[in-house]
């Protein structure tokens, strides 16, 4: 387990390309995320939990902040993650840089919708509200005939 957090360290940019938590245990991620709260303190980000929810809110300049709200699944394994930003900018800070990553083949299927390659079976969802500058990014449970019926639109 020491050697998942020590990756996990490496791997994580707190500004968060999205999708590397989805599936990992919420346990693993509570003790990294409750290691790293001091260091994270200085840099204005800071972590929370609400409920079954793990929270990790990060300051920008004024009133701006990004904040990557975690849930999880039954078994305890993250299972989405919500970027929530103060501004549409910010928001696409976010987003550019997953919809980039080629390896997902993320296709736009609708206004507010990008589904990336059957095999890893993530959903990127935008909000649809005006002013809300969110997005989620999901783990899907689709079959392969769904996903066919999804890209032929």
């Amino acid at each position: 387990m020491t050697r998942l957090l020590l990756l996990l360290l490496f791997i994580l940019p707190i500004s968060s390309e999205g999708q590397q938590f989805l599936d990992k245990p919420g346990k693993e991620m509570k003790l990294f995320f409750k290691q790293k709260k001091d260091s994270l303190a200085g840099k204005n980000i800071r972590y929370s939990e609400k409920g079954k929810e793990l929270i990790l809110t990060e300051k920008k300049a004024g009133k701006d902040f990004i904040r990557h709200e975690f849930s999880f699944d039954s078994l305890g394994n993250c299972s989405k993650e919500k970027v929530i930003a103060s501004s549409e900018a910010l928001m696409q800070e976010k987003l550019s840089p997953l919809l980039a990553q080629s390896e997902f083949a993320w296709k736009k299927i609708n206004e507010n919708q990008y589904i990336s390659k059957f095999e890893d079976r993530l959903m990127i969802e935008l909000s649809p509200e005006k002013g809300d500058y969110s997005f989620s990014i999901l783990r899907m449970g689709w079959t392969k005939v769904l996903y066919d019926i999804l890209i032929a639109n």
